[in-house]
């Protein structure tokens, strides 16, 4: 859909629009090829839907989560805009849960939602693809100023060394903290 004739604002043009796609879409995509069903009407759904709603913290649709996908007693969520965003929770879990419990971890993930965790993880993404691509062009510029040349299996080790110091430390710091606050949440609430 642009113009042929392409300016210094089209490489941003195209990331925001795959910024906006992947947001918005994404979490639909991932829930319909996981096959995600969404929970029965009864006492568990209306306890899942109060919570929810207690704390304004509106979701797409409440579904299981597929033991295909995960065979784990979980729960989480998935997706930024309201629209567009599912609590999944395992069926393993919420056989196993009463019905307080079963509000304790949903208050776990309410607070997710409500403090905007998934957002920090998308600007934390956005920020490792920006410094990828700000190599890259480091890398082209020296090249083409003729004053360096990195090969090219120094750039893929020091790529693949700096997404896992990414993945460790800087995705690891937000996620101990993450958990930790919606940890706190759910004990504040119901003190388990």
């Amino acid at each position: 859909i642009l113009p042929e004739v392409t300016s210094n604002w089209t490489p941003f043009f195209e990331i925001l629009s795959s910024l906006i796609l992947l947001v918005l879409f994404a979490p639909v995509v991932i829930v319909k090829s996981w096959g995600a069903q969404a929970i029965e009407k009864g006492s568990d759904y209306e306890a899942i839907r109060n919570e929810l709603e207690q704390f304004r913290t509106p979701v797409g649709g409440i579904l299981y989560w597929p033991d295909s996908i995960m065979p784990h007693s979980t729960a989480g969520v998935i997706g930024l805009v309201r629209g567009f965003r599912y609590l999944l929770i395992s069926k393993k879990l919420l056989k196993a849960l009463s019905n307080e419990e079963l509000r304790a971890v949903i208050a776990h993930e309410a607070e997710h939602i409500r403090r905007h965790h998934l957002f920090y993880y998308l600007i934390a993404v956005t920020g490792l693809l920006g410094f990828f691509a700000l190599a890259g062009n480091v890398n082209f510029l020296l090249v083409f100023t003729e004053i360096s040349q990195v090969p090219g299996l120094i750039l893929g080790v020091s790529a693949i060394i700096s997404v896992l110091l990414f993945v460790r430390f800087g995705i690891g710091f937000l996620s101990q903290n993450f958990e930790r606050q919606a940890d706190c949440h759910s004990f504040e609430r119901f003190g388990i």
